[in-house]
This record gives C-alpha cells, sequence and structure tokens, in this order.
C-alpha cells in the first residue's frame, strides 16, 4: 500500500481544522495543508513509524507558524505567564448561563482572537481531541507548557463570552482542574481532585463553568473538513507512480527485413 496514502491521508482533516484555526482563512489553510503534505511526502524516508496523525499534525503546525511569520508576525508575539489572567473577584458566583448562552459565530470569534499558542493547543485538545503528550509532540514544548497553555486559553475563551475565571489559591490547583477535566489524572489523581472538589467551592465552580464550556463548544462548534477539491489533489499525489514503459523496439518485418538484407548482401560482396 502506498505509505503516503495510509500515513496521510487518514488524518487530512484534522491538519486542515488545525490549520483553518490558526489562520481563519479556508484559502490559506488550503495553502498551508498542501504545502505540509508535500513536505510530508518529502520526509517520508524519515517517518520512523508510529503515531501518524501527530507527525502530520507536527508538520502542518509548524507550515502555519512558518506561513504567519511571513504574513502576520505581529500575531506571534505572546506571554506564557498564566498569572497574567485577570481573575475576578474571589467570592464571585458561576456564571455558566453565559457560557450556556454562546453560539458558535461567539465561540469562533473568541477562539480566533486567541493568540497562536494559545489557540493551537486549544484546538488540538477540544476540537481534535489529542491528549497532552501528543501536544506535546506536535509543539515541541514541555507537558507543563501544555498545560498552562490551555488553561489560559480556556481562560480567555470564557472571559470572552462574559465569564471571567474564578481566582484559584494556587497555579497548580487551576492546572489539576484543566487536567481533570480532560481525563489526563490517574485514579489516585482523580480520587484527590474529588476530595478537594467536595471541601472547595471555588474550585467547584471553575470546574463547573469548564465542564459547560467544553459541552457548548461541542454542541455549538463544527470542525472543518478538508475540501474536496484539496482531498483530490492530494489523493493524485498518494497515487503510486506508474514505471515509464519502455517504447517497443521496431520489428524487422517487410521493408526493414529487406533493408537489412541488402546491407548483409553488400557487406557479403565487399568481402568478396
Amino acid at each position: 500500500m502506498n505509505i503516503f496514502a495510509a500515513v496521510v491521508m487518514p488524518h487530512l482533516d484534522d491538519a486542515y481544522a488545525l490549520a483553518r484555526w490558526l489562520t481563519g482563512n479556508s484559502a490559506d489553510a488550503e495553502d498551508i495543508v498542501q504545502e505540509a503534505c508535500v513536505r510530508a511526502l518529502r520526509g517520508l524516508d524519515r517517518y520512523s513509524g508510529g503515531n501518524a496523525r501527530a507527525w502530520l499534525l507536527a508538520i502542518t503546525r509548524n507550515t502555519a507558524f512558518t506561513w504567519m511569520a511571513r504574513n502576520s508576525p505581529k500575531a506571534l508575539l505572546v506571554t506564557e505567564d498564566i498569572e497574567a489572567l485577570a481573575p475576578a473577584d474571589d467570592a464571585a458566583t458561576p456564571e455558566e448561563a453565559l457560557i450556556e448562552k454562546a453560539d458558535a459565530a461567539a465561540i469562533e470569534r473568541a477562539i480566533g482572537a486567541l493568540p497562536p499558542p494559545f489557540k493551537e493547543t486549544l484546538v488540538l485538545r477540544d476540537i481534535n481531541g489529542l491528549s497532552y503528550r501528543e501536544i506535546a509532540e506536535i509543539t515541541s514544548a514541555p507537558v507543563g507548557t501544555v498545560m498552562s497553555r490551555l488553561a489560559r486559553a480556556r481562560g480567555l475563551l470564557m472571559a470572552a463570552l462574559g465569564s471571567p475565571q474564578i481566582k484559584m489559591t494556587s497555579i497548580d490547583e487551576t492546572l489539576l482542574t484543566h487536567a481533570a477535566l480532560d481525563g489526563e489524572l490517574d485514579a489516585a489523581g482523580m480520587l484527590d481532585f474529588e476530595k478537594r472538589l467536595a471541601g472547595n467551592a471555588s474550585l467547584a465552580a471553575e470546574y463547573g463553568r469548564l465542564k459547560t464550556l467544553r459541552e457548548v463548544m461541542r454542541r455549538e462548534l463544527v470542525k472543518p473538513v478538508a475540501p474536496q477539491t484539496l482531498r483530490d489533489r492530494m489523493a493524485a499525489m498518494a497515487a503510486p507512480r506508474s514505471r515509464l514503459r519502455q517504447p517497443a523496439r521496431p520489428r524487422l518485418g517487410g521493408p526493414w527485413r529487406h533493408r537489412l538484407s541488402s546491407r548483409r548482401g553488400s557487406a557479403a560482396l565487399r568481402r568478396g
């Protein structure tokens, strides 16, 4: 089976969705994915197996960031300080109703306004459904950085939808809450989190808002899929190249045989 077809084609929609969210433009996303596929084709000899989706998304992500650095470099400037989030008052009550009322257009605008490192992490986790380790592999960032970016992205998203983040007692508590939501904790870690949840109203409120945000995103957002024209071009690229057929040698019949016989006869006369 063609390696390109087996490794790249099943994940074309994921690659397009990532490029579409990062650039906010269908035409640019299509160009980025096509370039990423060309890079993937050239790099197949270096593909050692394993997670093909993460491999392709890493190429797509790098291609998209190269494009953004060339076309919108200011968008790549961002702070990684999770504590820079503007917290709400500790006594604030959960405003899940505001999140619940958000429609697809409002969510898309809010995601579109996120800085690219936060946006890609949110898209890879909440839209493409990748694990923290897979996102770390794709973005070449430590898992801790992935967790921080995801928490920051969701906090900014909720604030944009009118529900500011609730102040946590520590950054660790914030990251723990997101990890619990994403199923990244083991059984012992989840048991410990549930105990904390029972005795901490702010933690319970934040966890409830995050669950509501995830449910609304699943309800409202439609994952972009690769256009058929792009799929057709990539399928053509995936098609095995047929060997060039050598032109058939002419049979020595008819006038060819007559000419050859004449040449042989002339040569015999010269020797005689």
